[in-house]
């Protein structure tokens, strides 16, 4: 859902496709607030997804910084990863503070990011978790740069094309437009 990305120089590797496991989560929230207009709903939405990406970014540089050679490395990217997740986290809370866009869509714009959030959760999860069957040693670095590579990236801007591209719901193109017109926004929320 993010494309802003942070690249890993070291890895060739984008911690901000990772961005949108926090998304994802967001619309899972609790209860249904009134709806807010779309214009101030991606408008918050977007400060929410450009405030994590700067976080993301400096974690990222905390990766870079990792001396992959050294014994405890492990740990260190494990630690990243760790708060990569709490970033996201908040990332979630004021996405989900954004309310729902007040458009026929809005409920089911909702659930899509609520998807990608989801997704892109349980992908971070499943890097962590292969980083931690790692041994430490010679390859390391290669093997941590092969799990993010290998892990599945969500399509937030596909969801919300799907929601457009029918007559129930295609007033996601207004969210899709609004979105597009930040380009730092789109870059963060639409990245692959």
């Amino acid at each position: 859902m993010f494309v802003g990305t942070v690249g890993f120089r070291r890895l060739g590797v984008s911690f901000s496709g990772i961005t949108l496991s926090a998304l994802a989560l967001s619309a899972c929230g609790g209860g249904d607030p009134k709806p807010v207009d779309a214009k101030d709903w991606v408008s918050d939405f977007c400060d929410a997804a450009k405030d994590y990406q700067s976080s993301s970014d400096d974690l990222g540089d905390a990766f870079i910084d990792i001396e992959f050679d050294k014994k405890g490395a492990k740990d260190s990217v494990v630690k990243v990863f760790g708060k990569l997740q709490k970033e996201q986290d908040k990332f979630q809370k004021a996405a989900d503070k954004a309310g729902t866009p007040d458009l026929d869509s809005g409920k089911e714009i909702k659930k899509a990011v609520g998807r990608e959030f989801k997704e892109r959760s349980d992908s971070l999860k499943k890097v962590v978790d292969e980083i931690k069957k790692l041994d430490e040693g010679r390859r390391f670095e290669q093997k941590v740069g092969e799990a993010l590579t290998a892990r599945e990236e969500g399509d937030f801007r596909g969801k919300l094309d799907k929601l457009a591209s029918k007559r129930t719901t295609k007033d996601a193109q207004d969210v899709i437009d609004l979105i597009d017109a930040d380009s730092d926004c789109s870059a963060v929320l639409f990245a692959p």
